[in-house]
C-alpha cells in the first residue's frame, strides 16, 4: 500500500469517527481529534503509559526511548529550563544542578550522531546562560564540532562516561517527578536515567548543609559546580578515597590477625577432697555445668551458676504409691528437690570419660565396665546403655551435630555409634594397642584416633578405611584436637611433646615443647589462633598456634621451651584433666587437687 493510499484511509477513518461523535453530540472531540496523530510508535506509547503508572523512587527515571529528535530535545530542554527558572527559589537551588550537565550531554549526543547543525543551534541558544559559571567548560564544548574531535576530547569522555550525583530533598524530588509526568518528557527521562544519579535526603528544600555534608560534597563527584576538565578526576577521587578506607580497614584486620594473639583469661575449677579418685572431668559448652567421673563408678554433677539443679525424689514412700483401684481426684504433683550437686549412678566400674552434648541436654559417660551410658540432664537418670566393646572404654567424643559419638577402648578398636541405636555402626580396627583418644573432624566425615602404640590415625567414616597414619611420638598419645578450619591435627601425650600435623600432606609441621609431664587435654580457640593444653605438670599453657603454623620448623633440639608458648598458668598442685574455650574466649579448665 502506497503512502497516498494510507493517508486517504486515515482521512476516511477520521471522517467516520468525527461523524459518529457529532451524532452523539460530542462537539469538542472534533478539534481534539484533529490534533491526534494516527501513527504512533508502540514503544513511545508503552513508555508514556509506564511513566504515568510508575512513581516509585527507584524506577521513576528508568523508562525512556532511545530515539532523539533534535527539535524535540531542544523543546524539552527549554521546557525544563523554564520550569526551573519559574519555580520557588528554595526549589530552584536544588533543581538548577540539572541544567548545565543536561545541556552538555544533549550537545555531545547531537555531535555524536552527526547532527552538527542542530548541536550548534542548541549551543547558540542556551550557552549564554552558563557562560559565567561554566566558562571553561563552554570553551571546551565549543571546540567540539565533529565526531573526530569528540572522540579525542577528554572533556567529552568525562561528560559522557560520568554520572552526576545530584542530591534532592524529598519534597523537591516529588515536585520534579510531577513536572516530568505532567507532559511529554520522555527524552528528559532517558537523559536523567543515563547521566544522573539522584540521591534523596530528608532535609528541607533550600536548607543549608552541615559541615560534614559540605566536606563530603567537596570530595564527591561533581554536582552543581562540575568542572568538565577535572570531572573525571573528582569522580575518581571519591572512589579512590573509599578504596583507601577499605584497604586501611583490611590492613588493620590483617595486622590483628597476623599479629601476636591476645592472651585470654583462665578459669580453673578444682575438685577438692576427691578421695574416691577423679578419673575424668568435663564442662558444658555454655559453662553452666561441670561433672566428674570417679573411680568408685559414680558421676557427680555441679551447677556453675546460681541456679540449682532440680530433680525428683529418688526414693518414694511405699504408702504413697498409687495403685490401679485408687481414686485419683487430681493429678499428683511431682515432688522435687533442689541442690547444687547431683549424683549419677549406673556404671559398675571407674568412669574414664565424660562429655556434654552441645545443647547440654544429655551427658555421655564411658567406663571400665565396657559400656557407654547416656544421661538425661532433665531427669538426671540413665536413659540408654550402649554395649559393644569387650574391654574398658577409655575415651569418647560427640560429633558437632550431636548425631553420632565415637569411642576408643582397650580392645584396640574405635567404634562409631548413633545416639538412636545401642549397637555400633562402624568398627575401626588397625591400632596395635589401646585406643586412648578419639576426635571428630569439623566436617563430620573423618575421625581421628590416638593410641598407646604411639601413632595417630585418620579414618573415613563412610568407608571405615584409614586414610592417614601419623608417626613420631615416643610414647602413648592421650590428647587430640583439630583446628577449626579442619587443616591441622594436634596431638600430645606421655612424651610431653605437642605435635602439629598437616592433614593434607600427612606430615608433622611443628613440635611444641614446654610441658614437664604427661599432657591430657588440648583445645583450640574459636578463631584457631590459640591452642591451650593441660596435664600432670599442674599448669595450663597457652600457645600461639598461628605463629607455630607459619614457622613450620622444629627448631633446635636443645630448646626446652618453644617460642610459641605465650603463657603458663600454674595451679595449686592440681592435675589438669580437661581444658576448653568458652564462647567468650575464656579458657575453662578442671582438675583434681592432690592431697
Amino acid at each position: 500500500m502506497s503512502a497516498d493510499e494510507k493517508n486517504q484511509m486515515n482521512e476516511q477513518v477520521s471522517n467516520v469517527i468525527t461523524s459518529f461523535l457529532k451524532q452523539r453530540k460530542y462537539t469538542e472531540s472534533e478539534s481534539s481529534l484533529k490534533d491526534f496523530s494516527v501513527e504512533h510508535k508502540m514503544e513511545d506509547l508503552a513508555c508514556k503509559r509506564t511513566v504515568c503508572n510508575e512513581s516509585g523512587i527507584p524506577n521513576v527515571f528508568s523508562f525512556a526511548t532511545n530515539s532523539s529528535d533534535p527539535a524535540t530535545l531542544n523543546e524539552q530542554f527549554s521546557s525544563l529550563k523554564s520550569f526551573i527558572t519559574g519555580t520557588n527559589p528554595a526549589y530552584r537551588v536544588e533543581l538548577s544542578k540539572f541544567l548545565f550537565p543536561m545541556f552538555a550531554n544533549i550537545y555531545l549526543d547531537l555531535v555524536a550522531k552527526g547532527q552538527t547543525i542542530s548541536a550548534q543551534e542548541l549551543f547558540t541558544k542556551h550557552s549564554g546562560d552558563f557562560s559565567i559559571e561554566h566558562k571553561e567548560e563552554i570553551q571546551h564544548l565549543q571546540a567540539i564540532t565533529d565526531l573526530e574531535r569528540l572522540k579525542s576530547s577528554d572533556t567529552a569522555s568525562n561528560f559522557r562516561r560520568s554520572k552526576y550525583v545530584v542530591k534532592l530533598s524529598n519534597k523537591v524530588f516529588t515536585y520534579f517527578v510531577q513536572f516530568l509526568r505532567s507532559g511529554d518528557h520522555v527524552l528528559l527521562l532517558h537523559l536523567l536515567n543515563k547521566h544522573f544519579s539522584i540521591e534523596i535526603s530528608h532535609s528541607k528544600p533550600g536548607q543549608k548543609q552541615t559541615s560534614d555534608e559540605m566536606e563530603a560534597d567537596e570530595t564527591e563527584a561533581p554536582v552543581s559546580n562540575y568542572r568538565a576538565t577535572r570531572g573525571g578526576k573528582q569522580a575518581k577521587s571519591t572512589a579512590e578515597k573509599e578504596n583507601e578506607s577499605l584497604v586501611a580497614l583490611k590492613e588493620s584486620i590483617g595486622r590483628i590477625r597476623n599479629g601476636p594473639a591476645c592472651l585470654p583469661p583462665v578459669c580453673f575449677h578444682s575438685f577438692v577432697n576427691a578421695y574416691q579418685g577423679l578419673s575424668s572431668a568435663a564442662i558444658s559448652k555454655d559453662a553452666g555445668l561441670i561433672c566428674g567421673g570417679f573411680e568408685d563408678s559414680s558421676i557427680l554433677l555441679w551447677s556453675l551458676t546460681p541456679k540449682k539443679l532440680v530433680q525428683s525424689k529418688s526414693k518414694p514412700e511405699i504408702s504413697k504409691v498409687q495403685l490401679a483401684p485408687d481414686f485419683l481426684p487430681c493429678t499428683p504433683k511431682l515432688e522435687t528437690v533442689s541442690s547444687e550437686r547431683v549424683s549419677l549412678h549406673g556404671h559398675s566400674g571407674p568412669v574414664y570419660a565424660t562429655q556434654f552434648s552441645a545443647d547440654s541436654s544429655v551427658l555421655l559417660s564411658a567406663s571400665e565396665d565396657t559400656s557407654v551410658r547416656l544421661w538425661s540432664l532433665q531427669s538426671y537418670t540413665n536413659v540408654v546403655a550402649y554395649k559393644g566393646h569387650n574391654f574398658p572404654v577409655w575415651a569418647l567424643d560427640i560429633s558437632p551435630q550431636c548425631l553420632y559419638f565415637a569411642t576408643g577402648s582397650q580392645d584396640r578398636t574405635a567404634r562409631l555409634w548413633n545416639l538412636e541405636y545401642t549397637f555400633p555402626m562402624r568398627i575401626f580396627a588397625g591400632h596395635l594397642q589401646d585406643v586412648d583418644c578419639v576426635k571428630f573432624h569439623q566436617n563430620c566425615t573423618y575421625l581421628a584416633t590416638a593410641s598407646s602404640d604411639r601413632t595417630c590415625r585418620l579414618w573415613d567414616l563412610q568407608s571405615g578405611n584409614c586414610v592417614r597414619l601419623f608417626t613420631g611420638h615416643k610414647s602413648s598419645v592421650y590428647a587430640l584436637a583439630i583446628s577449626p578450619d579442619g587443616q591441622y591435627l594436634v596431638s600430645a601425650g606421655e612424651d610431653r611433646r605437642i605435635r602439629l600435623w598437616d592433614l593434607t600432606a600427612g606430615c608433622m609441621i611443628r613440635e611444641l615443647r614446654g610441658h614437664t609431664d604427661t599432657v591430657y587435654s588440648l583445645a583450640f580457640s574459636a578463631d584457631g589462633t590459640l591452642l591451650t593444653s593441660g596435664g600432670l605438670d599442674s599448669s595450663v599453657k597457652v600457645w600461639d598456634f598461628g605463629q607455630a603454623v607459619k614457622t613450620s620448623s622444629n627448631g633446635s633440639a636443645s630448646v626446652s621451651v618453644s617460642p610459641e608458648l605465650m603463657a603458663s598458668f600454674p595451679t595449686k598442685n592440681c592435675s589438669v584433666h580437661c581444658v576448653q574455650f568458652s564462647s567468650c574466649n575464656l579458657i575453662l579448665a578442671a582438675g583434681m587437687q592432690s592431697p
